[in-house]
C-alpha cells in the first residue's frame, strides 16, 4: 500500500537464480531506480507530501543522500556517455468540488469549486450531522486527515502521520471519531482518531504485515469493515473499534465495503482493482448479487441507492437499489481524482477533480 523496496540481482550466468539483495527498505515509496555508475543508483521516493529524487549505493547500502526535492519525477533515466539526468514532471489541477442534487440521484446544473489549495486534496466524506467535510491532504507535507466546515472554512489538521497514504475516512455514526487507513508503518493499517484532533497518537485497530485499506463505521457503531489481502487476495473484513481480532465476512472476494444507510445491505467492490464490480449482500449474511459492472472503484451510498464513478472517469452514475434502475447523474469537465461523498441530506455531493496540466521532461546536466 503505497510502499516499495529496492533490490538488485545479478544478471551473469554464474549467478542466474541467484536471491536478489535488498538495497533499501524503510516503510516508504521507493521507485523507478536506475543506475548511474556500476555502483549507484537514483530512484524516487515520496517523502513530506511530494515526490523527491534520491541516490544510494548498491554495493554498500547506507542512508540515501537526496537528489532533488519537490520535483514530481517519474520515469528517471541517465545516460552515463554524456552525464545527463532526465526525468518526467507531471502537473496538475486539482480540488475538491460541490455537485449540488435536486432529488437523489438527479443532479442540479453544474460542479463549483468548495475546497481548494496548492497541493492534493481527495477522498471527501461528509460527516454524520452533514456540517463538516473529513478530507485528505497532504498541503502540510505527508498526507493527512484534515476537516472543514460545509462550505469550506476553517479546516483543520486532524492527524499527523508520516505515510504516503492516509485514508480514506470514515465517521462513526455520532461524528466523534474517525477510522482511516494508513501505511505510516509501511503495510497498510486501520487506525481511529478523535475528531476533534487531540490527545495521544491515533492508536492502530490492525497490524497484520498485508494491506488493511478502505474502512469504514457500520450504522450501529459496533463493527468496522475494512478490505484486506492476508487471506492471500482481497476480502471484507470487520473488527471492533476497541480492537480485537478480525472477522473475515467475504470468501468470494471483497473490498471497499460501506453498509447501506438502514444497515441492512453491504455493499463492496468485487477486489481492489480500479475497474472493478459493485457487490452487496444482506449485513446479517447471505447470497451476494452484482450491482454494476465497470465500476471505477469509487461509490457512495445514498439513502435509496448509490452513486458511482463508470470506468469512464468523468461519468458519474446513480444505480437506484428500489427501481434497479441505473442512470447517468453527470459528466465532468474533467477526470474523477481520488474519491467523492454524499452529503446526508443528499443535497449535494463533494468530489474530488484533477485536471492534468500536461508535463515537463526536465534535465540535471552535468550529472555525476
Amino acid at each position: 500500500m503505497g510502499s516499495g523496496e529496492i533490490h538488485v540481482a545479478p544478471l551473469t550466468p554464474r549467478y542466474l537464480g541467484t536471491e536478489a539483495t535488498r538495497v533499501l527498505s524503510n516503510g516508504k515509496y521507493n521507485a523507478n531506480p536506475v543506475w548511474i555508475n556500476n555502483t549507484e543508483l537514483v530512484y524516487n521516493g515520496y517523502r513530506q507530501g511530494e515526490m523527491r529524487l534520491f541516490r544510494i549505493s548498491a554495493d554498500a547500502p547506507g542512508p540515501p543522500t537526496p537528489v532533488m526535492g519537490g520535483t514530481l519525477a517519474k520515469q528517471i533515466d541517465y545516460s552515463a556517455t554524456a552525464r545527463q539526468l532526465a526525468f518526467k514532471q507531471e502537473k496538475s489541477n486539482g480540488a475538491l468540488m460541490r455537485l449540488a442534487l435536486r432529488e437523489p440521484g438527479v443532479a442540479d446544473g453544474t460542479a463549483s469549486e468548495l475546497i481548494r489549495s496548492s497541493r492534493q486534496d481527495v477522498v471527501p466524506e461528509y460527516s454524520p450531522d452533514g456540517g463538516f467535510i473529513a478530507f485528505t491532504s497532504n498541503r502540510a507535507g505527508y498526507p493527512n486527515i484534515w476537516i472543514c466546515d460545509r462550505e469550506g472554512g476553517h479546516c483543520r489538521q486532524v492527524t499527523y502521520l508520516e505515510g504516503s497514504i492516509t485514508g480514506p475516512t470514515s465517521w462513526a455514526p455520532d461524528g466523534k471519531r474517525l477510522t482511516f487507513a494508513s501505511n505510516t508503518t509501511g503495510a497498510g493499517d486501520i487506525y481511529t482518531q478523535d475528531a476533534n484532533g487531540t490527545g495521544a497518537p491515533p492508536p492502530n485497530l490492525t497490524s497484520d504485515a498485508a494491506d488493511d485499506i478502505r474502512p469504514s463505521w457500520s450504522r450501529n457503531g459496533k463493527w468496522i469493515y475494512f478490505g484486506s489481502n492476508r487471506s492471500g487476495r482481497y476480502e471484507v473484513w470487520k473488527v471492533s473499534p476497541e480492537g480485537g481480532p478480525p472477522i473475515q465476512v467475504t470468501i468470494d472476494g471483497g473490498s471497499s465495503p460501506v453498509e447501506s444507510i438502514d444497515g441492512k445491505w453491504l455493499y463492496y467492490t468485487g477486489d481492489n482493482q480500479y475497474d472493478t464490480s459493485l457487490w452487496r449482500r444482506p449485513a446479517d449474511g447471505g447470497a451476494a448479487e452484482k450491482v454494476v459492472e465497470r465500476l471505477h472503484y469509487w461509490y457512495t451510498v445514498g439513502r435509496s441507492g448509490v452513486y458511482y464513478a463508470s470506468i469512464k472517469r468523468r461519468e458519474l452514475r446513480y444505480w437506484n437499489a428500489g427501481k434497479r434502475e441505473d442512470r447517468l447523474l453527470f459528466e465532468m469537465p474533467s477526470p474523477l481524482s481520488l474519491g467523492f461523498s454524499v452529503s446526508p441530506d443528499e443535497r449535494e455531493l463533494c468530489l474530488s477533480s484533477s485536471r492534468p496540466l500536461g508535463a515537463d521532461i526536465m534535465m540535471i546536466a552535468p550529472y555525476r
